[in-house]
């Protein structure tokens, strides 16, 4: 299991790995959430937050690395 923490100003969490995507919920700075996938080559890690699955931009999370693949 690995988590990250939402490190910048409030984020939405998106239902596919666009800025243009729908927008699912909210994220406040220091929530917690586990990280279900990074793919490779993508600036986007799909989060799960209280039950809710989601993507956030990489630059908005602390706990994974620019290139890093998780799956």
């Amino acid at each position: 299991k690995r988590y990250v923490t939402v490190v910048s100003a409030t984020c939405v969490l998106r239902a596919k790995a666009s800025g243009t995507s729908a927008a699912l919920a909210q994220v406040e700075p220091k929530v917690i959430g586990k990280v279900v996938e990074c793919p490779a080559a993508s600036d986007w890690c799909e989060i799960e937050v209280n039950g809710l699955k989601g993507w956030l931009q990489r630059k908005d999370l602390w706990g994974v690395y620019p290139n890093e693949v998780i799956d």
